[in-house]
């Protein structure tokens, strides 16, 4: 099996094989439970110069972010939500990262975790 994409202005082909063990032994995505304290309310302020568009455009058909504000700007974002990024789950899938600027200072526990799979590669329980 293989897949063609789009990658740096370029035609790239994958292979891809139903039977590799990583994938038929693959046990799920763990994730964090739930709690309120991942899901807060706030207000979208828009910049006054639009900004270029950071992780989503390095990808074709990849798409980040919450949805557009409500009245007056109120948002919700639940990071529950957030999940991996085709990375995490091979080191041979091509991600868009952040940049420094967008990262937060906290450890962010909601959404999903890494794979149970990548935590073995790790040498991680």
């Amino acid at each position: 099996m293989l897949e063609v994409a789009w990658r740096g202005g370029r035609d790239i082909v994958r292979p891809r094989r139903p039977d590799h063990p990583l994938r038929t032994g693959f046990r799920g995505t763990p994730a964090y439970p739930p709690t309120l304290r991942w899901v807060l309310d706030g207000r979208y302020v828009p910049f006054d110069v639009p900004r270029p568009t950071t992780v989503g455009a390095a990808v074709e058909g990849l798409a980040h972010g919450p949805a557009a504000p409500a009245a007056q700007g109120r948002v919700t974002l639940d990071f529950h939500r957030a999940t991996n990024l085709p990375c995490a789950y091979t080191d041979f899938a091509t991600c868009p990262l952040p940049p420094v600027e967008n990262r937060l200072p906290v450890a962010v526990e909601a959404g999903e975790k890494l794979p149970y799979e990548r935590h073995a590669s790790a040498g991680q329980p």
